[in-house]
């Protein structure tokens, strides 16, 4: 029984080791991803000078960016709503776009994304929302862009499903950008 015990101990201390990697690397892998973004947006800000779309150039604007992360359990959905808030007595919502982009984690299994007009934080309001993306099954991660978002309560709602899975949570990094076209 001592020995049992003892055995576990040494699993439980292998675990919170484990752990303790594993958050670093998560927290190194996110510093990375920064730099590279940042440097990604200055290489974007070169090519536009020298196509001569430089400052000038306002036909698009950048209202926000959100981002965010969530654990989703196995057979569980979680949401995040998209709000123009203070930006929505300014814009026009028929000319506002939404760049997503997320991974999700394990990278090799899949997950069900969503985006619905409107704001539907409840299993009724998305069953009966307006769907711009409907269960679209995507595997490690996916990005693009979507117009008419914002036409409903000026806000967008985007789901993600493990409800597939019996076992295993998803983790979901995203960021999207709100960019008005006027």
């Amino acid at each position: 029984e001592k020995q049992h015990i003892h055995q576990l101990e040494s699993q439980v201390q292998a675990l919170k080791e484990w752990a303790l990697a594993s958050a670093e690397a998560k927290q190194l892998m996110q510093e990375r991803c920064r730099i590279l973004e940042t440097k990604l947006k200055q290489q974007q800000g070169l090519l536009k000078e020298m196509n001569g779309e430089g400052e000038g150039d306002d036909s698009e604007k950048l209202l926000f960016t959100k981002s965010g992360s969530m654990v989703i359990g196995a057979g569980d959905t979680r949401h995040a709503v998209i709000s123009l808030g203070e930006h929505a007595a300014s814009v026009d919502s028929r000319f506002v776009v939404l760049r997503w982009k997320f991974d999700s984690s394990p990278p090799d299994l899949t997950i069900d994304f969503n985006i619905m007009k409107g704001k539907c934080e409840t299993s009724s309001e998305q069953n009966r929302a307006d769907y711009l993306i409907k269960d679209r099954v995507i595997t490690g991660g996916a990005g693009g862009e979507t117009e008419g978002a914002f036409n409903i309560d000026s806000a967008c709602t985007m789901l993600w499903s493990n409800a597939k899975s019996w076992i295993r949570p998803r983790t979901v990094k995203y960021t999207v950008e709100v960019v008005s076209l006027k």
